[in-house]
């Protein structure tokens, strides 16, 4: 098996050096076409599949607030204590807020960015810390310790990621937070946040202008089997229970729920997931004009081989034999674009993150960070694979297909007749003749289930020898391209003799 198919790559790659023009064109074309889909699937990959470090991402929405249906605005309490006593399809729910906060006592004070968080934000979110623990309930109420979470980017700067840092302090704003835990690589919710605190407030004794502000960032993980346009619904007949009870503030607005990536990649209409789509469908599209355009050279390439595929056939070689041939030619030229694809996609995926234009302003190390990862290179060598097929699969069985010889034989005369180089072919044939001392050479096949008189021979003549023969035949002649082609029958067989003679 895999003699033969190592005999097939040897043949295809004379074949393919044989047409130098021909294969450059088409392995041009397949890497264009491999490279765009490859660098596009990049970033949808980065975009909109590449997993975050968050639990189910799937599972967890963001809510909004909207100011006559489409001026987006934070989150406020209010909507949050609505949630958790009205809402029937979150599993979990949790809110932060973001702050900043003035670190001293670690070199020059620095101002970092950092969040107010309850407690359950990072359970509904799935995230443990690296190192130590989470916020406890106890410690998330009013009047609880002074205790903190770092970034991993703060535990390398500041403390050169020494794993004992699990008990330090921290100086922030004037007041010594004990440092708990160092939270993984990456994640920085809400707002690329470096520390967090915990909230330490009871939402219920809150004043109500307190409770009805905007600003804080409420997330949800949703029980299985409920859909996000399940959830968002309820969040609007909650959204209009909340304007009845309170018309003094929540008139004119409105709640929506979103899908916690879309809201991460700043796109809150759902753009960007429609434009990655149709951006892919364009590529993908131009992947298959290109296997077509392949195609199409494929099978007038084959008009060019239909002496050589019908010879090969007349020497027996079965139709299957053929189309395997001819389909390992097509899949060598599909990996050699695919190769130069992929190096395309190489070059072109730094310019795509450059000219990204969304920016994210959470777990925008996962965002910006474009690379050709194990999934894409999977998927470039899926499109290989199929790019093959699509465009060789057709030309080989038509090549192929040919059942009958001599009108192959006859139509490959009527293209190739007047070919340049077709005299080299008569000089190397008078050559090989020249060489052996007898008169004339025989090939003969025959089937073990037919007489042994009937059979079918090639037999190689010299020219004046040639010309005897035939015309002593009593049937018709036909040549082809300086062969010429006998049928005759012996009078010492019962059956007929099919003679493939050379005319030199």
């Amino acid at each position: 098996m895999f003699g033969g198919l190592w005999q097939d790559l040897r043949y295809g790659t004379r074949t393919l050096l044989k047409s130098p023009g021909y294969t450059a064109i088409a392995v041009v074309a397949l890497a264009l076409s491999i490279g765009a889909n490859t660098a596009i699937f990049s970033a949808v990959n980065t975009l909109l599949l590449r997993p975050l470090p968050l639990k189910d991402l799937d599972r967890l929405v963001y809510s909004i607030t909207l100011r006559e249906g489409f001026d987006p605005f934070g989150a406020s309490f209010l909507e949050f204590d609505a949630y958790q006593q009205r809402n029937h399809f979150f599993a979990s729910i949790g809110a932060a807020k973001q702050r900043s906060f003035n670190l001293i006592g670690r070199g020059e004070p620095e101002r970092i960015r950092g969040a107010s968080a309850m407690s359950d934000y990072f359970t509904t979110l799935g995230v443990k810390p690296l190192l130590g623990r989470s916020f406890s309930g106890q410690e998330d109420r009013p009047g609880g310790a002074a205790v903190a979470l770092i970034s991993y980017g703060l535990w390398q700067n500041h403390f050169g990621g020494n794993t004992s840092v699990v008990g330090e302090t921290l100086n922030l704003e004037g007041r010594i937070y004990t440092i708990i835990g160092v939270m993984p690589r990456g994640f920085d919710l809400p707002a690329a946040a470096d520390v967090w605190v915990p909230f330490q407030m009871n939402i219920g004794s809150l004043p109500f202008m307190d409770r009805s502000a905007f600003g804080c960032e409420i997330v949800a993980r949703l029980r299985p089997r409920i859909t996000v346009e399940q959830a968002d619904a309820e969040a609007k007949s909650i959204a209009r229970q909340l304007e009845a009870e309170f018309p003094q503030v929540r008139r004119g607005w409105s709640l929506k729920l979103i899908p916690l990536r879309q809201q991460l990649l700043g796109d809150l209409a759902g753009r960007v997931n429609k434009a990655l789509v149709a951006l892919m469908c364009g590529v993908g599209f131009l992947l298959l004009i290109c296997c077509a355009n392949v195609a199409n050279l494929q099978l007038a390439r084959g008009i060019t081989r239909t002496r050589e595929l019908a010879l090969r056939r007349a020497l027996g070689a079965s139709r299957s034999r053929l189309i395997r041939q001819l389909l390992t030619e097509s899949m060598l030229l599909a990996w050699i674009g695919g190769v130069g694809g992929f190096l395309l996609a190489h070059w072109i995926v730094p310019l795509l993150a450059a000219i990204n234009p969304i920016q994210g302003i959470s777990l925008a190390a996962f965002f910006h960070d474009f690379k050709i990862d194990t999934r894409v290179l999977s998927f470039a060598l899926s499109v290989t694979l199929a790019t093959g097929v699509i465009f060789g699969l057709l030309p080989a069985i038509k090549g192929a297909g040919e059942n009958e010889v001599m009108p192959s034989l006859r139509q490959s005369d009527q293209h190739s007749a007047s070919a340049p180089g077709h005299g080299w072919l008569n000089v190397l044939i008078i050559a090989e003749i020249a060489s052996p001392p007898t008169r004339r050479s025989r090939i003969q096949t025959r089937s073990p289930s037919h007489d042994e008189n009937d059979f079918a021979g090639i037999e190689i003549f010299r020219a004046p020898e040639a010309d005897r023969f035939c015309r002593s035949s009593p049937r018709a002649r036909e040549k082809f391209a300086g062969y010429t082609l006998c049928r005759h029958d012996d009078e010492h067989s019962t059956g007929a003799r099919d003679h493939l003679r050379l005319r030199l």
